[in-house]
């Protein structure tokens, strides 16, 4: 059973480095029975797998299996070992992101607010999944439009991992966060530099050809779009387009959306031929990966209808 286990935990972490979150869902529910049965249903453990279950079910879009995963992994943790560990925080920032992209913004506030205390008591507010808790009730301040609480978060988080000399990658995720929260107060001037500056670091620490380094293009390219440099934006999401493809293929969801950024430059653009293309490359992709209905594919599905 051992060996099994070890089998399935391999072909999950393929699959999720591959972008096939929907494929890697039945090998990890049967990791975690599997793990029940090893381990035992009140164990660490069986825990972990439940969380891990439940970020893939929240990455698809399974929300109310999801919550059933994380609520059961808080309460088996909780009679593990107490609900004033860094365990149980942790399950409960999960339950908070699961609720942010429910819009549950209350329930994620105070969950949020919760595991950042337990981290604070427990490990100091030094540590990096302090620091991590502080960015993530900042993005849920940014999408309840609360910049100014978001940009002060995002600060925090930026002078702690500056004082302490973490991770230098944690540094760039955090600019652009803070580019994210500027952009909400109207400080465009200041965005550009922190998303070149997130660049910079990635480039240095990452190269240029990592996931991280083509997603902080991609929100570059995303600012220029906003700010209406449609070609300069078209160039920067070309680019970003083929650092995804290179790292997750072209059958990942992070290529379908990476693409559709790309097909929104080229319509600015009057390249209607070029951004139909785009949409129906990343249709097929998301109908495969989330379904016919899903929201995803309904969504290209309206740009599509926009171009004719």
């Amino acid at each position: 059973m051992e060996t099994r286990l070890k089998e399935l935990t391999d072909q999950i972490g393929e699959l999720m480095g591959e972008g096939r979150i929907r494929d890697a869902r039945p090998l990890a529910i049967e990791v975690a029975e599997l793990t029940r049965q090893v381990k035992g249903d009140r164990s660490i453990a069986f825990a972990a797998m439940l969380n891990d279950l439940g970020g893939i079910h929240r990455a698809i879009g399974e929300w109310e299996d999801a919550e059933n995963a994380f609520s059961l992994a808080a309460t088996v943790i909780e009679s593990a070992i107490g609900n004033q560990t860094p365990d149980y925080a942790t399950t409960l920032n999960n339950l908070a992101g699961l609720y942010r992209l429910m819009h549950r913004w209350d329930e994620s506030e105070s969950m949020f607010l919760a595991s950042l205390s337990i981290y604070r008591d427990t490990l100091g507010t030094a540590h990096f999944l302090y620091v991590s808790g502080l960015n993530n009730l900042g993005l849920l301040y940014q999408d309840m439009k609360k910049y100014v609480e978001a940009a002060e978060l995002h600060r925090i988080s930026l002078e702690i991992l500056e004082q302490t000399r973490a991770s230098r990658v944690a540094q760039a995720t955090t600019l652009s966060n803070l580019a994210e929260a500027y952009k909400g107060l109207g400080r465009t001037d200041e965005v550009e530099g922190l998303i070149e500056e997130a660049l910079s670091i990635y480039q240095e620490v990452v190269g240029r050809e990592h996931s991280l380094y083509g997603s902080s293009l991609n929100n570059l390219a995303a600012f220029c779009f906003q700010q209406k440099h449609y070609e300069k934006a078209q160039s920067l999401f070309a680019e970003s387009l083929q650092i995804c493809e290179q790292v997750y293929g072209q059958t990942s969801k992070y290529y379908a959306s990476s693409i559709t950024n790309l097909g929104t430059a080229n319509e600015q653009l009057g390249l209607l031929d070029e951004a139909r293309h785009c949409y129906e490359t990343a249709l097929a992709i998301d109908v495969k990966l989330f379904g016919e209905d899903s929201r995803p594919a309904t969504d290209v599905r309206q740009r599509i209808a926009a171009l004719d």
